[in-house]
């Protein structure tokens, strides 16, 4: 691109606002101090720092999910107390035959 006021071409140049303290591009002439053209550029967008704001849709799908691990973990719970019985059960048999039989060989 070249200058609209002198014709020489326009180099990308960054600064830092005195105000705020942020990055800014522009474009300056070439021909400065001559030529003091500036044209400022938008910021680019930041890539990767999307704000992830669930939809409706998608807040029912996590409920739903948290539902099901919710029973699978009431599941889970259910299993390692029906565990514990039978480690209590067996405990309890090993115990007896040996009160019964106190010197019969194992």
């Amino acid at each position: 691109m070249l200058c609209p006021q002198c014709g020489k071409p326009l180099r990308e140049k960054s600064g830092v606002s005195k105000k705020t303290g942020k990055p800014y591009r522009f474009l300056g002439c070439s021909g400065y101090p001559n030529c003091e053209y500036t044209q400022f550029l938008k910021p680019e967008p930041k890539q990767g720092l999307k704000k992830v704001i669930p939809t409706i849709i998608e807040k029912e799908e996590m409920v739903k999910y948290l539902g099901i691990l919710r029973g699978d973990i009431q599941g889970i719970k259910k299993e390692l107390e029906g565990i514990k019985q039978q480690i209590t059960n067996i405990e309890t048999n090993l115990i007896g035959k040996l009160v019964e039989n106190p010197n019969e060989e194992k």
